[in-house]
């Protein structure tokens, strides 16, 4: 895509006259372009390859914090046949994924772990500390739920620039017993799976779309939305609710006790 600058344009000219963007899947190829100067700016560089453009003095690694958040989606929660349907099994694969090592190992420690899908700062937001790293909670809770030896919870999907990622939240549930099998694939048929609701198992979700709390319980926890795996008669009605609300305060009250189910019953 190339973009001209509008040297007209009312408010100021801009300070740059062409832009090319390129879509570049590799992020090795992405780097070598930096390096060979191809390109001047390329994003999504993470683990080993952002401490190389860290260490490389003609380069310079920024730290992007936006409105971006990650997690896993438990698709088969609802299914009172899955070890899944039980919250302590949900829990205990909460407390099982070590963030702060995977974030250190992909981010350089730069991300922010939260306990819920919707970014602190974000209006009607209710911040969440993350559950915490607790592996022997974890086996405990499990071993309440009747899985003390574990179980096969088939396969974990991902498109494939958070294939690392997923790689550490698979290897750290087979540390407490929960065995899954990382599926990396490519973006659009990953996105179109998500939509149709064909994946299973479980399956990273992300997004980076601007809003408030409610635009995002709208797309991921509301059950009509178009990438929500929840099912909660409690939270589609206090989610309908809060769309006519007027009064702000009340319109919070109702956002936040979505949240905060969530959060209560580790829906993610």
């Amino acid at each position: 895509m190339v973009l001209e600058a509008n040297t007209d344009y009312w408010r100021k000219t801009p300070h740059v006259k062409r832009l090319v963007m390129k879509s570049v899947p590799e992020a090795t190829t992405r780097l070598a372009m930096l390096k060979q100067r191809e390109a001047d700016v390329a994003y999504a560089i993470f683990g080993p390859l952002a401490e190389e453009v860290q260490n490389d003095p003609h380069l310079k690694l920024e730290v992007v914090q936006g409105q971006a958040t990650q997690w896993i989606a438990i698709i088969d929660q609802y299914d009172p046949k899955s070890p899944w349907s039980d919250p302590r099994v949900r829990l205990a694969a909460n407390h099982g994924i070590n963030w702060p090592a995977i974030n250190d190992a992909e981010n350089l420690g730069y991300a922010n772990l939260i306990g819920g899908i919707i970014p602190k700062k974000f209006a009607y937001a209710l911040p969440f500390e993350s559950y915490g790293y607790d592996p022997k909670k974890a086996r405990q809770l499990l071993k309440d739920a009747g899985y003390a030896n574990g179980f096969d919870a088939g396969e974990c999907s991902t498109d494939t620039p958070y294939a690392s990622v997923i790689e550490g939240v698979v290897n750290d549930l087979a540390v407490i017993g929960i065995r899954a099998r990382l599926r990396p694939m490519e973006r659009a048929a990953m996105q179109a799976a998500q939509k149709e609701k064909t994946v299973k198992g479980l399956t990273r979700l992300g997004s980076g779309a601007f809003g408030n709390a409610a635009t995002r319980i709208e797309a991921f926890m509301f059950s009509q939305g178009a990438l929500s795996f929840l099912r909660d008669a409690d939270i589609d009605a206090w989610y309908t609710q809060q769309i006519i609300m007027r009064d702000p305060q009340q319109r919070q009250a109702l956002l936040h006790k979505i949240q905060q189910k969530a959060y209560d019953e580790a829906r993610f």
